[in-house]
């Protein structure tokens, strides 16, 4: 691995340290905003003390579709020999076997009438 990757790997590692490190800190924040509106009496609690705790805990829900958003990551090219050996286990036999590929679309097909057969059992 290049010296050039290395750093790009570390700088992204300390982002997602940062960003935890912020979440954090605004969920704890926020809880203790909260804990301190319910230890307060009603009259003497700011108003301003219930959206500041709301806002603080809902903070890292605008992190949750950030994965989804994100383009994904480049798949390896796989060489020669992985295509071979990948193809190898849906190449028909002799006997007309499908080999692999025949016993997995068997057990999809068992999955398959199993939770027909629980679906049903429960509606």
């Amino acid at each position: 691995m290049g010296q050039q990757q290395q750093q790009q790997r570390l700088a992204g590692s300390a982002c997602v340290w940062v960003v935890a490190a912020v979440i954090l800190a605004a969920v704890l924040a926020g809880g203790g905003c909260l804990v301190l509106y319910l230890a307060l009496p009603g009259a003497e609690a700011p108003h301003w003390l219930s959206i500041t705790d709301l806002a603080l805990v809902a903070f890292p829900w605008a992190f949750w579709p950030a994965p989804t958003a994100a383009p994904p990551p480049p798949l390896p090219l796989a060489t020669a020999g992985e295509r071979g050996a990948r193809g190898a286990a849906a190449v028909v036999d002799e006997a007309g076997d499908h080999g692999a590929a025949a016993e997995h679309q068997h057990e999809s097909q068992e999955r398959g009438r199993f939770l027909e057969s629980h679906i049903q059992a429960f509606s």
